[in-house]
């Protein structure tokens, strides 16, 4: 290179760098340097001349760097700064080819220096060098699939060295363990991509490299729309618009959707040899698809909220300096992403490691739930050999109980976590400067035995409305700053003597703080204690933790629930029960296991089942009462069929939850174990059987309104639910919430079945306090009197006056003859469910009495 190429390429570079000063400090004038207008013709990707070729007027060049690059206002320009001389120079260095380029972002002097080594500056656009042609996007070409998408294939092909065999030394960009983790025999392991290729040994490998470089793009491309954008500006409004159409194409392509899909192997779901000899699969849930469980792994709420935005490309309407702006950033977004050194390279090593991650988190739920499942069928197996002290008709689980008792092996008291005798409020607050001094980092010594022996008191304590909890200024702040010391003594000593008690003292206190705390707040706490717990399961503490972990692990849904974020409390609700009941077939096989250690297992994930089917639930009835504007009939229907997945996910833990507790009502019926001692709360089986009825209902819906196969078959459950109804009447153990779930699933019933009898007609009994409306007597169920009883006393209707998707509505009117439709017109009541909000009305917050104790309602 001559002295006058380096000479000419730092005036050049002198021009723009004093173009983008006078547009960061706002200064007016001519800000061409004289005799410098033919050299800004063709730099910077060439944004400084207009679509004929022809060099901007200085007028216009500074207004269009203003509206483009810098809306911000004055006062902004701290945040504003270091990203536009970001975009500069990512901006700039897409003329620079790789081989002069720095490990770090260069500044002025670095830029002079790297003019001089770079070489061949191309006389049409100086990208020539680097062999990516940059050219003027247009409004068609703004997606990964148009023009835009043909830079990514180039940078791609260059970062991967495309065309260099496999073991040779590649000079690429990609990081060399990224390249051993992607060769194609892993990429084949994990099914990446259904073994599809182009031909080549790296087609596997370029795939997934692409989609990383897509997803990376949109978050450079979200970060630059994002700090150089003015919400006080009428122009930028409308960019914004464009940005947020565009924005979704590059941040959730449809190939990442397919990726995780293509990861899903519903083979492993066939139905067991034991089935067809039991007359229908073994797991018991009659006409329930269990590979829709599975499917739900792959699948995100997200994909069908978002479709209007991403199946629909924005029309080349309006300013198409919009269009043009929109580009421009693109284009920064994909040089700074495959094209300039930064930290893009380790973000591109992160993203292809985070798909992987997808990739092998479906795998390794897939593996765990098709364990699960075959774990619960054993539970209901029959012993085909019993001996002769053996019970005939026993279950394989009620005949190791039988042999555990024969053998004396029954185990010590149960422990819940709890005290039948309440704290005083001074106990509560010795407790709780006890722990705040050790999470000050003083008093280490003997905390975990301090919340031993106090713990249990103090819990019981601070969950029982009108107790001594209201003797101290804030029961919710005890709480959590309880939760918190006890959660950090456990995540440090997980093996101490102490261990046991506290992780059920932590369980039982994390269930009430997860309904008063965010999300965040409880994963910082418990997700440290749980890991740390789950270290031990081949030590001494494994027989005594079974129990205990599940109860924890069944806490970590509950605040992502609430707050809908269902995605994170999905994948927490399959763990759990996998966990639950990997932990329970280890403890009957092993030599430690009691009958007690067995039930505590047997207990905790009992209730891990229903939470999960509580989860599952939650998640169909929100998809059902959101506002969505379909693109496509495709998409209405793909949809459809998740919220049915989602429904009959919850439908077979439902089912297995109420198998669980059949089983734990046995062990009591047989005296092995005092009814006292299951370590279940008192709500647990009214909980069970509403959750029953109403999985069973939401399930058969969706079947009728979007049918399948087993679309015929659910009308023959559906006359199961009034028995079930008058049973539930007739438990111990009731709450106004209770009655709330049984006057919602009364009316449902009604629509569903186009029965409009009383439900609880025929009951012998019911129980003392149940509202006029439920109980026998009436011929017919009164739904004016349903409405009044939820409206008078905060409830809501739950999803019946909200549902959105008219396919449903159709169904319900159709199977109860008019009567839904009538009776919705109709219906006025001021508490209404909405997407994010599942409590029952501000009452669910007023005491904890109101709030279900078993699957947090």
């Amino acid at each position: 290179m001559n002295r006058s190429d380096v000479q000419r390429k730092v005036a050049v570079l002198d021009a723009v760098l004093q173009i983008w000063n006078g547009v960061l400090q706002g200064r007016d004038g001519d800000l061409l340097p004289a005799g410098s207008r033919d050299l800004l013709a063709g730099t910077v990707a060439g944004h400084l001349s207009d679509a004929e070729g022809r060099l901007r007027p200085v007028g216009e060049l500074r207004s269009l760097l203003l509206q483009w690059l810098r809306p911000m206002r004055n006062t902004d320009r701290a945040v504003t700064e270091p990203t536009v001389l970001r975009v500069l120079r990512a901006s700039y260095a897409k003329a620079i080819p790789v081989s002069g380029r720095s490990e770090d972002p260069p500044d002025g002097a670095d830029l002079v220096l790297l003019l001089e080594r770079a070489t061949g500056w191309g006389p049409d656009k100086p990208m020539a060098c680097s062999g990516m042609s940059y050219h003027f996007i247009h409004h068609t070409g703004l997606y990964p699939d148009t023009a835009a998408g043909e830079l990514i294939d180039a940078g791609v092909r260059r970062l991967l060295d495309h065309g260099v065999p496999w073991g040779q030394p590649r000079p690429g960009r990609l990081n060399p363990d990224m390249r051993r983790r992607l060769v194609p025999a892993n990429a084949d392991r994990l099914a990446l991509f259904d073994g599809v290729t182009d031909g080549l040994s790296a087609g596997q490998t370029e795939q997934l490299t692409r989609l990383a470089c897509v997803l990376l793009v949109g978050e450079t491309l979200l970060d630059y729309v994002t700090a150089l954008s003015d919400p006080f500006r009428e122009t930028n409004s409308r960019w914004q618009e464009l940005a947020a159409a565009v924005l979704p194409h590059w941040s959730d392509p449809p190939e990442r959707r397919e990726l995780r899909r293509l990861s899903v192997e519903l083979d492993r779901v066939e139905p067991s040899a034991e089935s067809a000899e039991l007359g229908g699969d073994s797991l018991g849930v009659d006409y329930a698809d269990f590979r829709a469980v599975f499917r739900t792994f792959a699948e995100r709420a997200r994909y069908f909220h978002e479709t209007g935005r991403t199946a629909q490309r924005p029309k080349p309407t309006g300013n198409p300096a919009d269009f043009r702006r929109l580009a421009v950033h693109l284009e920064l977004a994909i040089a700074e992403v495959l094209e300039y050194r930064t930290d893009s390279t380790h973000r591109l090593d992160d993203m292809i490691l985070e798909l992987v991650d997808e990739v092998i988190e479906v795998r390794e739920l897939q593996h765990g739930t098709s364990g699960m499942l075959n774990i619960h069928r054993q539970l209901r197996r029959h012993p085909r050999e019993r001996q002769d002290h053996g019970t005939p008709g026993a279950t394989v689980l009620q005949q190791v109980l039988t042999n555990l008792a024969q053998q004396n092996r029954l185990g010590g008291d149960a422990q819940s976590g709890r005290s039948s005798t309440p704290a005083s409020g001074r106990d509560i607050e010795r407790l709780v400067e006890a722990a705040d001094q050790y999470v000050a980092g003083r008093g280490r010594d003997g905390i975990l035995s301090t919340f031993a022996e106090k713990l249990p008191a103090v819990i019981t304590a601070l969950t029982q409305p009108g107790g001594p909890a209201d003797e101290i200024e804030s029961a919710a702040d005890a709480r959590w700053r309880l939760l918190s010391a006890s959660g950090l003594a456990l995540s440090r000593q997980p093996a101490a003597h102490h261990t046991i008690a506290v992780a059920k003292s932590f369980a039982e206190l994390g269930w009430t703080v997860a309904d008063e705390r965010a999300p965040s707040d409880m994963r910082s706490v418990n997700d440290p204690v749980y890991k740390a717990l789950l270290k031990l399961e081949n030590s001494e503490f494994a027989p005594d933790l079974a129990g205990s972990l599940t109860r924890i692990m069944r806490v970590r849904p509950l605040a992502d629930s609430k707050k809908a974020n269902f995605a994170m409390a999905q994948k927490a609700a399959h763990e759990s029960v996998i966990y639950g009941s990997r932990a329970l077939e280890a403890l009957m096989a092993s030599p430690s296991a009691t009958v007690q250690r067995i039930v505590d297992a047997l207990s905790g994930l009992q209730l891990s089942l229903l939470q999960a089917g509580g989860v599952f639930i939650r998640s169909a009835e929100t998809e059902l009462i959101l506002p969505l504007k379909y693109s496509s009939r495709e998409q209405r229907m793909a949809h459809a069929r998740y919220i049915r997945d989602l429904a009959t996910t919850s439908y077979t833990y439902t089912n297995l939850a109420v198998a669980r507790l059949y089983d734990l009502n046995c062990v009591a019926d047989t005296n092995l174990v005092k009814r006292s001692e299951l370590n279940i709360p008192d709500t647990a089986p009214a909980s069970t059987s509403m959750m029953g009825m109403r999985s069973l209902l939401l399930w058969a819906t969706l079947h009728l309104s979007f049918p399948t196969r087993v679309a015929k078959d659910v009308r023959s459950l559906l006359p199961s639910v009034p028995a079930a109804f008058r049973e539930m009447l007739q438990l111990r153990h009731l709450s106004p919430l209770n009655f709330a779930d049984m006057t919602r699933i009364a009316m449902h019933y009604a629509f569903l079945q186009g029965d409009f009898r009383h439900p609880a007609g025929g009951a012998t009994s019911f129980h003392p306090s149940t509202p006029s409306h439920l109980r026998p007597g009436s011929r017919e169920l009164d739904l004016g009197a349903c409405g009044q009883y939820l409206a008078a006393n905060g409830f809501d209707t739950g999803v019946l006056d909200v549902i959105e998707l008219k396919v449903v509505n159709q169904t319900l009117d159709e199977t109860s003859d008019g009567r839904y439709s009538e009776w919705r017109q109709n219906y006025v009541n001021r508490a209404k469910r909405s997407p994010t909000r599942f409590t029952r009305a501000d009452l669910a917050y007023a005491s904890i009495r109101l709030r279900d104790a078993t699957i947090g309602h």
